[in-house]
């Protein structure tokens, strides 16, 4: 899993402390959780990664501006400047960084039935899924 990331985010601080995260996705309509464990490997301006470079071109114009804007989580302040939109041929910024998830365990929770079903994959199983409590 890949997800554009501020530099300047706690989050991004906290895995270069601790590189061990978990995401989780709700889709409200399916009633479907997803919950995925793993090892963050982050792509910043020293990895010199062509994939990081790859996915700024990828991102919009308008998600690129955001690594110009002030840092977030820091005081608005008067005149601070918020571009609406960056193209892709603009440098990547060092504020740019990628979170590269690589999966141990992935569940996923069903709540439409009853009892709800949980099931749950494990890379040290050979992804070989089994069914747990919800």
């Amino acid at each position: 899993v890949w997800v554009a990331s501020d530099a300047r985010s706690g989050k991004n601080e906290q895995l270069r402390q601790n590189p061990h995260a978990e995401l989780v996705v709700w889709l409200p309509t399916s009633r479907l959780q997803f919950r995925v464990q793993g090892e963050i490997r982050l792509l910043d301006a020293k990895s010199g990664d062509d994939e990081r470079a790859k996915l700024w071109r990828e991102v919009s114009d308008t998600a690129r501006a955001l690594f110009f804007w002030p840092a977030p989580g820091a005081p608005r302040a008067e005149g601070d400047a918020y571009p609406p939109a960056v193209p892709a041929d603009r440098a990547v910024p060092d504020t740019f960084e990628v979170l590269v998830l690589s999966p141990d365990q992935v569940e996923r929770l069903d709540l439409k039935p009853q009892p709800h079903v949980r099931r749950r994959w494990r890379r040290r199983d050979g992804w070989h899924g089994v069914n747990v409590n919800p």
